[in-house]
C-alpha cells in the first residue's frame, strides 16, 4: 500500500512538473476555492460562477462579511444554487473552521491523511469537497 501511495505521488509530481498549473478551479484566492467548493455541492458550475459574481459584487466574498450575515441574507443570495438554507450553514461552518479557528497556512502543515481526517469532521463537508480543498487550497497531492 505505502509503495502504491509513493507510485502515484511520483507520478502526480511528474505530471504537474511536465504540464503545471492547469487551472483545474477557476479561482482567484483560497477563499474562493472554499466557497465555490461548498455551493457547487448538488449544483451546476454556471449557478456557482453567477453566485460568487454576485457576492463579489456586493462586496461581501470575504469570510468576515460573510460570517457577519445573517443567514437569510446569505441564503437569498445563494439561492441559484440550490439547497441555499443548507449551503448558507455548510458555508459559515466552514469559514469558521478555515479562518477563525484555524489557518490555512497551520493546516497545510498537517499530513495529508491527518488533514482529510480533520477536515471531513467539519458539519457539510463531504469527501469530494475535502479533496477539492485539500488539492486547490492546500497543495496537497
Amino acid at each position: 500500500m505505502k509503495n502504491n501511495k509513493k507510485k502515484l505521488n511520483d507520478i502526480y509530481c511528474n505530471l504537474e512538473k511536465h504540464f503545471g498549473d492547469l487551472g483545474w478551479w477557476p479561482a482567484e484566492n483560497n477563499f474562493e476555492v472554499i466557497v465555490g467548493a461548498i455551493l457547487v455541492q448538488n449544483a451546476s458550475w454556471d449557478n456557482v460562477t453567477k453566485v460568487i459574481a454576485k457576492l463579489k459584487k456586493q462586496g461581501v466574498l470575504t469570510p468576515s462579511k460573510i460570517m457577519g450575515m445573517k443567514h437569510s441574507s446569505l441564503a437569498k443570495i445563494i439561492k441559484p444554487v440550490g439547497f441555499f438554507k443548507i449551503k448558507s450553514e455548510r458555508l459559515k461552518n466552514t469559514i469558521k473552521f478555515f479562518y477563525e479557528e484555524n489557518s490555512i497556512q497551520d493546516l497545510a502543515k498537517f499530513d495529508f491523511e491527518k488533514l482529510r481526517k480533520k477536515i471531513l469532521m467539519v458539519k457539510g463537508i463531504g469527501p469530494e469537497t475535502a479533496d477539492s480543498i485539500l488539492v486547490y487550497v492546500m497543495k496537497k497531492p
